[in-house]
């Protein structure tokens, strides 16, 4: 029983050219049975004609330097035949037709850029080559490094060299350890074309005002320098600085003019030979800038619009606010450039942030941060107010505040329980004298409070608001003999450590004038007002309350409020003419002059002693000492009648 082998040809794995333009083939060996020998043809041509080169006749792998030929002006192909079997008929086995690595270079057309073109070693694919070919480049000449690593068969090289000669070759390594290695050519590098414009990554707005401007690594090697230029107000590009450095990608501008307008910041590539790019003129900052809607509690953020690289792309806008020292926060996306924000709390500072993001390339740039400075409100003191509370439901209420111009407006509201307010009136501030408003009668018995502000033309709170009681005064008869009243008022304010100070005072009946009687930290007195016992039947009070600090002062004027003690009488029952008690009089409490009548009677009950007047008494006259009879007749302070008799002894 025979076994069968199918004849495996050997094959050509590497064709290296040598410096000086011979060519070493190596082949693998012939695995097949019969071998006779191998037979090495070349050939300028592919399609021949071939001649022999070489012939092996030992079946172990070929490794032949072919020194008929110079590969360094043109490529040569190879095919390896095997000849196996019989002598006199032998078999043919043939490999794949290779052809040497043979590279040219051209300035390409389509793109401006240095074109390194070279064949494949074969049409077909070779199992145990690499798939990747490496171009190695000299510069200067005799020195080789990797240029670029490819699967295709060319190569744009960018030059980096404005004019010299350079070196290219090419090689493709198999994976049992050949190497095809190419042809080695020498370039005039002439760079004639101007360097690519350099790819914008942003114009920003540093939180220090500097601008930033930054771009992409360009591909084009030959770029030795970048050209930044700015515009100046009258629309020229003005040249600004030159950095040198292919890797130099970022500029920082320290002027601070972004923080006041959109500044327009451009670069160019500058090549070797001295040529410059394109520039993009678009590549502007964004501007930010706010203004405030006082009256309707609105901010209004506007900027300027970002210009994408890319005419199709759309630029998406990110507002981000914070107040200084804090965290930044979203605030809105859009595509618009501008914002309002309402309910907008002008006494708090905040920065704004704006940040234009490319939905192309996902790039973002950043504007000037806005930073809103809080209004800053005056806080104008009320510098002394006077609340006169007139008894009759009438408040007179004056007040002085400092000079501001701002100050537009005084509003007084007043509260029957410090929550619900009622503005009384709106009027116009006259500013630096004393104002005085008389408000709307209020039916009232208890305190009141009332509330002065001073507002600016948008009706902005522009004072610590004055809020105030009013000074609420009660009063009892707490003992009728000795006759003690009791008055009793409220604070001014709920402020509890602030010291109140108060003066009572009590009505003098003769010259209707309000007579002090002392002073009180406290809210609550006592009085024995016998001294006006026989004067009215009616006693007033009024209480000035005043609390005082550094900026201002108050004085609170309570209502009138009174006492009607019951009217009575301290009558002797004896009197001695020619003794110590020479004068028999009633003592009268608290009855009016004018509803007081005394009498007295003999025994016959004939009118011997008559008087209206409380100061007058009965002398005894020329009357004997006896008993005899009297009648008090009077009305008191609530008019009311009433009728007293009694009897008396007068002592001789």
């Amino acid at each position: 029983m025979s076994v069968f082998r199918a004849q495996q040809p050997a094959t050509i794995r590497c064709l290296f050219v040598q410096e000086n333009g011979f060519c070493r083939i190596q082949c693998n060996a012939y695995n097949g049975l019969g071998f006779i020998r191998y037979e090495l043809h070349r050939s300028t041509q592919k399609n021949g004609p071939y001649s022999i080169v070489y012939t092996q006749t030992l079946s172990t792998a070929i490794s032949y330097t072919d020194s008929g030929c110079d590969a360094q002006i043109r490529p040569y192909y190879y095919v390896l035949k095997t000849l196996h079997g019989s002598s006199l008929n032998p078999g043919i086995l043939t490999s794949d037709t290779l052809q040497t690595l043979f590279v040219s270079a051209a300035y390409a057309v389509a793109q401006p850029a240095l074109k390194i073109s070279y064949n494949p070693l074969s049409p077909k694919t070779i199992p145990t080559a690499f798939s990747t070919y490496t171009i190695e480049r000299a510069f200067p000449l005799g020195t080789y490094s990797v240029l670029a690593k490819t699967p295709f068969n060319y190569y744009f090289d960018t030059l980096s060299i404005c004019r010299d000669s350079i070196g290219y070759r090419v090689w493709l390594k198999d994976s049992l350890g050949c190497l095809s290695l190419s042809n080695r050519i020498k370039v005039q590098a002439n760079d004639t074309k101007d360097p690519e414009q350099p790819e914008i990554d942003s114009i920003t707005v540093l939180p220090n005002g500097h601008t930033l401007l930054t771009w992409k690594l360009p591909a084009d090697q030959d770029v030795k320098a970048y050209q930044i230029q700015y515009r100046n107000t009258a629309g020229i590009n003005i040249p600004l600085q030159t950095l040198t450095g292919r890797y130099n990608l970022r500029y920082e501008w320290i002027n601070q003019k972004a923080d006041s307008q959109s500044v327009a910041l451009f670069v160019g590539a500058v090549d070797s030979c001295g040529r410059n790019s394109t520039i993009n003129y678009a590549t502007k900052t964004i501007f930010l800038q706010g203004q405030l809607h006082a009256c309707n509690s609105e901010l209004q953020l506007n900027w300027t619009p970002y210009t994408p690289l890319n005419a199709a792309d759309q630029i998406v806008y990110r507002v981000y606010a914070r107040e200084p020292g804090q965290a930044w926060v979203s605030v809105i996306q859009t595509t618009l450039q501008q914002i309002i924000i309402s309910d907008f709390d002008a006494t708090v500072s905040k920065q704004f942030l704006v940040r234009a993001f490319s939905r192309l390339t996902q790039k973002s740039s950043s504007s000037n941060a806005y930073l809103y400075k809080a209004m800053s409100f005056p806080q104008v003191p009320l510098a002394f107010v006077t609340i006169d509370d007139q008894d009759d439901g009438y408040f007179n209420i004056s007040y002085t505040h400092a000079t501001h111009p701002r100050v537009q407006f005084v509003e007084l509201s007043y509260s029957r329980d410090h929550q619900k307010w009622e503005r009384l009136e709106l009027r116009s501030a006259t500013l630096g004298t004393m104002q005085s408003l008389r408000m709307v009668k209020i039916e009232h018995h208890e305190p009141l409070w009332f509330k002065l502000r001073l507002l600016d033309s948008c009706f902005q709170n522009l004072s610590t608001p004055c809020i105030l009681k009013s000074n609420w005064l009660n009063t009892r008869i707490e003992n009728q003999f000795p006759l003690t009243a009791l008055l009793q008022w409220n604070r001014l304010t709920d402020d509890t450590l602030s010291t109140v100070k108060s003066i009572l005072f009590r009505l003098n009946p003769n010259s209707q004038i309000w007579d002090t009687l002392r002073f009180e930290t406290t809210q609550q007195a006592l009085d024995n007002p016998d001294s006006l016992s026989t004067i009215t039947g009616e006693i007033s009070y009024r209480v000035l309350s005043t609390i005082e600090n550094l900026n201002s002062s108050t004085a609170v004027f309570s209502n009138r409020s009174y006492i009607q003690p019951e009217s009575y009488f301290f009558i002797p029952n004896a009197f001695n003419p020619n003794g110590f008690n020479r004068i028999w009089r009633p003592v009268p409490y608290f009855i009016p002059l004018n509803q007081y009548q005394v009498q007295v009677f003999d025994r016959s009950g004939i009118v011997i002693f008559e008087t209206k007047n409380l100061n007058e008494g009965w002398d005894g006259g020329n009357w004997a000492s006896g008993q005899y009879t009297y009648r008090i007749t009077f009305k008191n302070a609530k008019n009311k009648a009433f009728t007293h008799f009694g009897t008396l002894t007068l002592l001789r």
